[in-house]
């Protein structure tokens, strides 16, 4: 029995490692830049936002953060957020082919996206800490606290993402959707300004898991802003809750989602 589920972890190991290479490590095989295309892509946000504060665009805000080191961290946490529920809602679609032909698990299919979203946070992580030794600002030991808070926007967007992954296979169209919300969000998610208005769309839009997940890490590695961790607990609970429902529902209907992809 110990024998049968170590070949079963190890086969879900390669399988997850095999779409990993394919999908993301070798995404610009073929190209020049090559690997660079790794580090550009993911940080080249970053590299704008900062850009245009190194010209005068930005300035300090009125908390006498540099704006550039607060939207660093903003798009660093979104983009974890939004990489992991796109990801995850495509993930049984993109990879059909493998899933038909070769059998590769579900699981395997999203533990690669898990893998591209972990490496895109790690390269933006290192390349916002470059950054943030340039500017004379006080260092803070929550930069180190705060790599562990990546699993908070990983879980949140995975347990939505696992749901709409089944939804995706049916209905396509999803994907796109997926898309267009995760990158409007973005305006509405706390990376370039947090909300302190009282309107009953701005209470709502503070509500949200993407809202909470940039303002908390905010929070969490500058003391000029707070953290406010009942609402981690809470999106955590719900998100625990969802990936449960999601894990049994596609459990169950994996049959069903098999046949239709062929």
């Amino acid at each position: 029995m110990m024998g049968s589920k170590t070949n079963l972890l190890s086969e879900l190991i390669q399988q997850s490692n095999a779409l990993y290479f394919r999908n993301y490590l070798y995404k610009f095989q073929g190209m020049k830049m090559k690997y660079m295309w790794h580090i550009v892509m993911p940080c080249l946000p970053i590299f704008l936002y900062n850009l245009l504060n190194a010209i005068g665009i930005f300035g300090e805000g009125s908390d006498g953060v540099p704006r550039s080191i607060t939207i660093s961290i903003g798009i660093i946490y979104y983009y974890i957020f939004s990489e992991t529920i796109v990801g995850f809602s495509a993930a049984l679609e993109s990879n059909k082919s493998y899933i038909v032909k070769t059998g590769v698990a579900f699981r395997a299919c999203y533990l690669s996206v898990l893998y591209a979203v972990l490496s895109n946070f790690v390269i933006r992580y290192l390349v916002f800490l470059i950054i943030y030794f340039f500017y004379d600002y006080r260092f803070s030991p929550n930069l180190i606290y705060a790599i562990f808070y990546f699993l908070v926007p990983v879980l949140v967007g995975a347990s939505l993402g696992l749901i709409l992954s089944v939804f995706t296979v049916f209905y396509r169209d999803f994907n796109n959707f997926v898309q267009t919300i995760a990158f409007y969000m973005l305006f509405g998610s706390g990376v370039f300004g947090l909300i302190d208005g009282t309107s009953t769309l701005e209470i709502f839009v503070s509500n949200l898991p993407s809202y909470i997940t940039v303002a908390n890490a905010k929070g969490l590695i500058l003391p000029e802003f707070e953290f406010n961790g009942s609402n981690v607990l809470v999106w955590t609970s719900i998100s625990l809750f969802l990936c449960s429902l999601s894990i049994v529902g596609i459990r169950n209907s994996k049959g069903l989602v098999v046949n239709y992809l062929r």
